[in-house]
């Protein structure tokens, strides 16, 4: 699956893995719980200037609208309109056929009564029950039998889940799925993830938002997919649905809206560009593929007329990478400590950091067919893609036993077999290949994963310790190595190194991923301003070409930055990449600029900026802070009319209500805001000081493994779920 960041959890206007907030004052008096990190005095100075604006726990709902299939024309976005993949067949019946049988199709597909359904097959899933006719029940957030029926099926190579039609209109993942591997069913959300399943009370309960298909799917199992306000519950709170072109990927997943080449076809002009990812691109075709193969967060908000995912785009066009996902516990520590990933789901984002995709100019078509999704020929062939690797590395193909301590040809004498290794979490029970194309390493005493895949438990396994320690250290593997030792080793045993994490951030030949990685980490481990030898790689960053590395880079100057700083990142507002400039006016205030709310005001109303929830939200939050409840309220309502799902505008929204005395309207924020997190810590207290006239003291905290994004202040979602 590919994750849309649903902004349910902590994750504020994300420095790092987290904020950390301060407590703010609230006009009544009360110390209000807020998740706030904008240094108020400048922030209500300048805001003095005037502006103008262009899963549920509740069974009982008015039905909501089906997600589904709508007029391909009637979708469109920043690059044309959608036409359909049908659309394509004519001219390209080659490449049409090829995609009509692949995976990527039947990502997503309807289910029909009558159809195959394996889980009905399968036993022992109490308290769960699946019926040949599609029917389900599982137990709801108060433990009753909640009812449902089958209407998608998605993946099916290595598991395949049913995304089933509660009663009222929800199109939830049902929590139990099917291992296409071992022929059985199993709960990925418990098996995967530590062994407990998601209790009820946390956004990945089964009938949550969290685990909702509209959103938790965005953007990548169905194409030209917009979300829309459905229904409401009797409480007030958002049913989602959408509307796409077609499920699925399809021509138009990966090479964008059709309309202007089907117009250039017309006019006998059809050239490459008019569509995105055409044959013979590079590292950009890898980058777009990362758009899905990633753990990501989609910025523009889903609930716009226009897809917020762009399809075949690089993944940081219209998104930011993710090192964690708090909303779903299956992606728990999702990296190795050297930054590779550590589960599948992010075979694009790996791949993008070997040297094969950086400097060799390969790409995910060497070893899949770029339309069925099947293996190349040179990877189905004896040698297991050996060839695809040859033309680089042609010595080492030579003698390939000598390199590899394995006979040529054999299992562990192939290219794949030890820089593909199958190590990390899978779909199911299975282990996924690494597409890192890593050298094995490990850390000190270790047997590399890669050796452990197949000699784990075998009576030679001290044997293979010792070969591999008689090896001498490749460039490559101390470059990993490298990672892993300012980060703080696989087994946490020293603490991250600042110095070394900007120094090695600083190395462009090092990919954009790690890179942006390793800055993200900074303000986690440097608290006040940091030293210029740590500042000066960041520095640099913001000017990079790459827009996720501009966006790391302010976040990081500022939480770790110092006044000097200020100049360049007012430059930065005027950044051509929206996000870039929301997080650099950010940092202005956390710095201290006197500016920093004169410039906010102005950036929030770029074209690209004045319709987008993330941009209304950070002005609503700073007018919170500067105490204008006016102008923070109006901010913050329209951020929620732009995305409805932001839980820590709800909170506070709430804060800026009752300081206007308004408490019932308060009180309703912050019960819609625990409806879909029960977990959120500072609309609780908020919640019980409103309705008890106690004033709660302190501030929220932070969870430390909230992704990086653009603004959001922080609540505590309360203790670790597992």
């Amino acid at each position: 699956m590919s994750w849309f960041r649903i902004w349910t959890d902590s994750a504020a206007f994300r420095g790092g893995q987290g904020i950390f907030p301060l407590p703010m004052k609230h006009p009544l008096g009360s110390n209000l719980a807020s998740g706030i990190q904008l240094r108020t005095s400048f922030w209500a100075l300048a805001l003095a200037v005037a502006v103008t604006f262009a899963g549920c726990s509740t069974d009982k709902t008015k039905p909501s609208q089906p997600s589904g299939d709508t007029n391909a024309a009637a979708i469109g976005g920043p690059d044309g309109r959608f036409v359909g993949s049908g659309a394509c067949e004519k001219c390209h019946a080659k490449e049409y056929a090829a995609w009509s049988g692949s995976r990527h199709r039947s990502t997503l597909r309807p289910w029909k009564q009558g159809e195959p359904l394996r889980l009905a097959t399968a036993a022992g899933i109490a308290p769960y029950s699946v019926n040949a006719d599609g029917s389900i029940s599982g137990p709801g957030t108060a433990g009753t039998a909640i009812a449902g029926k089958v209407a998608f099926l998605v993946g099916g190579r290595h598991r395949e889940e049913a995304l089933v039609r509660l009663a009222d209109g929800r199109l939830q993942v049902f929590p139990i799925a099917f291992d296409a591997d071992r022929g059985a069913a199993f709960e990925p959300l418990r098996e995967l993830a530590g062994g407990m399943p998601p209790p009820p009370d946390v956004v990945d309960f089964w009938t949550r938002v969290g685990r909702n298909a509209d959103l938790a799917c965005y953007g990548c199992h169905a194409t030209g997919q917009t979300v829309d306000i459905a229904a409401r519950s009797p409480a007030g709170l958002v049913l989602p649905g959408s509307r796409w072109v077609e499920p699925g990927v399809g021509c138009e997943g990966c090479h964008g809206p059709g309309g202007p080449h089907v117009d250039a076809a017309a006019n006998g002009k059809p050239g490459p560009d008019t569509v995105k990812m055409p044959r013979g691109g590079g590292i950009e075709t890898v980058d777009a593929c990362a758009a899905c193969h990633a753990l990501r967060d989609v910025l523009p908000s889903p609930f716009a007329a226009a897809p917020a995912h762009r399809y075949g785009s690089s993944v940081v066009v219209a998104a930011e990478p993710l090192l964690s996902v708090g909303s779903n516990s299956e992606f728990r520590n999702p990296f190795f400590a050297d930054l590779r990933p550590a589960t599948y789901q992010q075979e694009a984002i790996a791949f993008s950091q070997s040297g094969c995709a950086r400097k060799g100019g390969l790409t995910c078509s060497a070893c899949h067919d770029v339309h069925s999704g099947a293996p190349s020929s040179a990877v189905a062939a004896a040698d297991g893609g050996t060839a695809v690797c040859a033309p680089c590395h042609a010595e080492i193909a030579a003698s390939s036993a000598k390199h590899s301590l394995h006979r040529a040809g054999s299992p562990g004498g192939r290219c794949l077999d030890c820089h593909m290794a199958p190590i990390l979490r899978g779909p199911g029970h299975e282990p996924a290949r690494d597409h890192s194309m890593s050298p094995p390493v490990a850390g000190q005493g270790q047997v590399p994963a890669a050796c452990a895949a197949c000699h784990a438990g075998e009576k030679n396994a001290g044997l293979v310790a010792a070969a591999w320690r008689r090896r001498p250290e490749g460039r490559a593997a101390r470059r990993r190595v490298a990672i892993d030792a300012a980060v703080g080793g696989a087994t946490g045993a020293s603490a991250p190194n600042a110095a070394a994490l900007a120094r090695l951030a600083d190395d462009a030949d090092r990919g954009w991923f790690v890179r942006w990685g390793l800055i993200q980490m900074l303000p986690e481990i440097s608290s006040g301003p940091a030293p210029d030898e740590v500042l000066e790689p960041v520095r640099r960053a913001l000017k990079d070409t790459n827009p996720a590395l501009r966006r790391a880079a302010a976040r990081a100057l500022g939480r770790c930055g110092s006044p000097p700083d200020i100049a360049a990142l007012e430059l930065a507002t005027g950044d051509p990449d929206p996000w870039t400039a929301l997080e650099a006016v950010h940092a202005m205030g956390l710095l201290g600029s006197p500016g920093s709310g004169a410039r906010l005001l102005q950036v929030v109303k770029r074209p690209d900026l004045i319709a987008e929830a993330r941009a209304q939200y950070l002005l609503g939050h700073a007018s919170l802070v500067g105490q204008d409840l006016p102008r923070a309220e109006t901010a913050l309502r329209r951020a929620l009319e732009l995305n409805p799902m932001i839980v820590p505008a709800m909170s506070d929204l709430g804060l800026a209500l009752i300081g206007q005395g308004k408490r019932d309207q308060a009180i309703a924020e912050w019960k819609l805001a625990l409806d879909i997190n029960p977990r959120f810590n500072a609309a609780r207290r908020n919640l019980e000081a409103a309705r008890t006239g106690v004033s709660p003291g302190g501030t929220s905290g932070t969870q430390k493994t909230a992704p990086a994004g653009p603004p959001a202040p922080a609540g505590d979602p309360g203790p670790a779920p597992r």
